[in-house]
């Protein structure tokens, strides 16, 4: 294959045949079950109570797309000018996390008023 050519993983390669092999036979489906699962990860982040979830599910998400779907931006192949906006989102949803679980004691107390 194409991807084994430049270096790539044959994992990546051998999963990535038989996943399009699967979608091509269940395009709907697939476009369904990706359309709620992300509808769900950007609903869950207008809760204060879930927003972690959220981000957590948001990262996995983009981790998942970014090594099936986008082939790690073909980094590997020693000519990636670009490798997408996965590594810039993986970073900001990390910051998410890391802002929301060590928060201020002031922000909290601010919260639990709230609520």
């Amino acid at each position: 294959s194409a991807l084994l050519a430049f270096g790539g993983p044959s994992w990546l390669a051998s999963f990535q045949a038989s996943l399009a092999g699967w979608v091509s036979h269940h395009g709907l489906a697939t476009v369904v079950v990706l359309v709620a699962v992300e509808a769900l990860i950007g609903l869950t982040a207008l809760s204060r109570r879930t927003v972690a979830v959220s981000a957590a599910a948001g990262l996995l998400a983009l981790l998942a797309i970014w090594v099936v779907g986008q082939d790690f931006g073909q980094l590997y192949t020693g000519q990636a000018t670009d490798p997408n906006t996965a590594l810039i989102a993986t970073l900001m949803a990390v910051a998410l996390l890391a802002a929301y679980y060590h928060r201020p004691r002031e922000y909290e107390d601010r919260l639990r008023r709230r609520t």
